[in-house]
């Protein structure tokens, strides 16, 4: 190894300790289809390993159409970064401890508050923070199984908008959600692994906050509805050679448990019943790495997410709809135990939106795209 990688291997992993400890972080990004890392999978860490990256996340949407507020467009655009953390150790032969800190709801819509739309979104937010240790047992020479619980933090959860004569309604809350996942995780052949895990639903809490508009204040506001569905995922990659692998995933979401968003005792207007009325959806994403030099590898994906509404249960602030994927990166490895990663992904969907259950004056199209990167450090052992 040349002398300047050396001193940077050494410069960098000083410095992991410190630089792995923030406290909001996402391991796989929600636009890949999944945060969720399967706890059986801790069994492939010879004796320790840390990740730690931030994703830089840039959501568009645009609708163009009619409203309340007349005929037009209006523009969201914002940019965030998004760090992330994931450690494990091995305990002896058979036991693993991990812990994966990630953000596995995380959206933000900010629209003018004299666009078109106004007076159904000028601020949709969602931040929430994921607590997630695992375990996992090796049950015998193929098979590892694996469990973990999550402690999920909505520190931030604000679904705003124009109340006329008023000025812009501020409905800001935030609650903790709980929630367990199971795994397990089988090697077929040396070349061949299989993925089976279950992550439940988060329970559903409500969370408490503020709703101000103008010079009222409501301390009493609530929100209710908003949690993640129970989820499952069959993940199987197969090593080629030295040069490639590939890996497949497809995953099946419960989203059918979130029918109502309820906002209640909010300023000047009471109680806000959003009808989404949400159906079960699938994924799939196909991935591959190829190792075009010794230290060196390229990798690539396309993904498929399946919205969860349609055209009478989709509204302004939540305007979910199949959503497709495309991603490319460059993998390095400094030294024996560390490596980086660095990926760029493109997201589209285009959306329609139709009078929501009456609850939307809206008709009209929302354009949709996204720009993601991601940074990563591992060191592994």
């Amino acid at each position: 190894m040349r002398k300047p990688e050396k001193l940077f291997c050494f410069f960098v992993l000083s410095g992991l300790s410190i630089a792995v400890s923030p406290a909001h972080a996402t391991v796989v990004q929600r636009f890949y289809g999944s945060n969720y890392k399967n706890p059986a999978e801790l069994s492939t860490i010879p004796h320790a390993e840390v990740i730690a990256g931030v994703t830089v996340v840039n959501p568009v949407l645009e609708f163009k159409g009619v409203s309340a507020g007349g005929s037009g467009t209006a523009t969201t655009d914002e940019t965030e970064a998004l760090p992330y953390f994931y450690g494990a150790v091995r305990l002896d032969p058979e036991w693993v401890v991990g812990l994966n800190i990630s953000h596995p709801f995380h959206g933000v819509e900010r629209y003018p508050e004299n666009s078109i739309i106004s007076d159904e979104s000028t601020q949709t937010i969602v931040r929430s923070v994921d607590i997630n240790p695992q375990i996992s047992y090796q049950l015998t020479k193929r098979l590892a199984i694996g469990a973990g619980y999550s402690f999920t933090d909505f520190y931030n959860t604000q679904v705003n908008f124009v109340e006329p004569g008023l000025g812009n309604v501020e409905n800001k809350s935030s609650g903790w959600y709980h929630g367990w996942d199971v795994g397990l995780y089988y090697t077929l052949t040396p070349q061949d692994f299989l993925g089976l895990s279950y992550f439940s639903a988060l329970s559903a809490t409500t969370q408490t906050g503020a709703s101000r508009v103008g010079p009222t204040t409501n301390n009493n506001y609530a929100i209710s509805g908003i949690f993640l569905p129970a989820t499952t995922l069959v993940n199987y990659t197969h090593i080629f050679n030295r040069e490639w692998s590939a890996s497949t995933q497809v995953g099946y979401s419960q989203w059918h448990s979130v029918q109502n968003v309820i906002l209640s005792n909010v300023a000047n207007v009471g109680m806000l019943v959003f009808p989404l009325h949400y159906r079960n959806t699938y994924s799939a994403n196909v991935s591959a790495r190829y190792a075009f030099m010794p230290k060196w590898a390229v990798l690539g994906g396309v993904s498929f997410d399946e919205g969860a509404a349609n055209d009478f249960t989709r509204t302004i602030a939540f305007p979910t709809d199949d959503a497709y994927f495309a991603r490319l990166g460059l993998e390095h490895q400094f030294c024996k135990d560390l490596s980086a990663k660095l990926i760029y992904s493109y997201v589209t969907a285009n959306t329609h939106v139709n009078h929501a259950l009456g609850v939307s004056h809206s008709v009209g199209d929302i354009d949709i795209h996204a720009n993601l990167v991601d940074f990563s450090l591992t060191y592994k052992i």
